[in-house]
This record gives structure tokens, sequence and C-alpha cells, in this order.
């Protein structure tokens, strides 16, 4: 109780306090009845127009970071059934299309991530994916597409490739 009080508390604070400090390592932008009014960079910014429960202000974390994606199972074109771990190194270069041109885009990038890796890896033979080659030939294909939701692909590697069988035991609701 005495927390949603003061998470209450610190909702209105947030919309009536003028102030706001932007991290070094954060990109926000401000938001006026819902529609981006502009961007606001490092440092702190004295909002004095800022209008209670009408202008907010949105950021995220813009600095390198890595994913750790759910491991793929796949068939790779030569019949193998393999299981492999992707992480990828990148980071956010446009937070206003980050924020506001992708409904939940952190989970959105993971999906988009696991299903170029997937694509492509089941395109090519258990032996091609062990080259180095195959790793950059993802990378530039998720440079692609992740572009598109404001983010640099920095370096993709495999946490795990192992040559598995695959049983499916539970999906969704049903047992197979």
């Amino acid at each position: 109780m005495l927390d949603s009080l003061l998470q209450w508390l610190q909702r209105i604070w947030d919309s009536i306090n003028p102030f706001v400090i932007i991290d070094q390592y954060e990109g926000a932008i401000l938001l006026r009845m819902g529609k981006k009014k502009r961007d606001l960079t490092t440092g702190f910014h004295f909002l004095p127009l800022k209008i209670a429960l009408i202008d907010k202000v949105l950021s995220k974390i813009v600095t390198r970071d890595t994913i750790s994606l759910i491991d793929v199972h796949i068939t790779t074109s030569d019949g193998k059934t393999v299981s492999v771990g992707t992480i990828i190194d990148l980071e956010v270069v446009d937070v206003s299309t980050f924020l506001l041109d992708f409904n939940d885009a952190d989970s959105n990038m993971k999906d988009v991530c696991r299903g170029v890796v997937t694509d492509y890896l089941t395109d090519i033979s258990w032996e091609e994916m062990k080259k180095k080659s195959t790793l950059t030939a993802i990378k530039n294909k998720l440079k692609n597409k992740l572009s598109e939701m404001g983010v640099n692909v920095h370096q993709v590697y495999f946490s795990s490739m192992v040559l598995t069988r695959a049983f499916t035991i539970f999906s969704g609701k049903n047992i197979i």
C-alpha cells in the first residue's frame, strides 16, 4: 500500500517537476500530448513550459550493450539438427525511432534478431555454419534490419553451437 502511494506521488512529482537530467548514457525525447516535441541531449534541462500531465519525457540507455538470444533450434540445409545461442553487441543510435516507431522495441529487437539468425542458418550446411564468414553475414543482415529500428550492430557471436536432437514436449496449450 505504501509502495503504491509512493509511486503515485513520484508520478505526480515527475509530471510537474520542470527539471530534467539526461545522463551521459541516455538519449531522450520530450512528448507533448503524445507527439514528439524535441530531442533532449545529455545534461540538465529546465523545462519551464512543461505542462503537468501533458508533457512526458521518455529516455533510453543508448550506450553499447549486448543481448543474448534464446537458443534457436534449426535443421540445416544438410539435414543436421542444431541448437545455437547468439550474442549481439549493439547500441541505440536513434532514440526517437527506437522509442516511437516500435511497440516494445527491446522485445521486438530480440525477436527480429532471432528470426534473422534462424532464417540464415536454415539455408546453410553444418560445415558452413562453423565458418567465421557466417557470423559476418549474419551481422550484415542484422545491421540492415536493425538500422530500421535506430540500432547499430557492432558484432555477432555464437555463445553455443551444438548438434542435437530436437523433441517438442510442450507447445502452447497442447502437449505433444
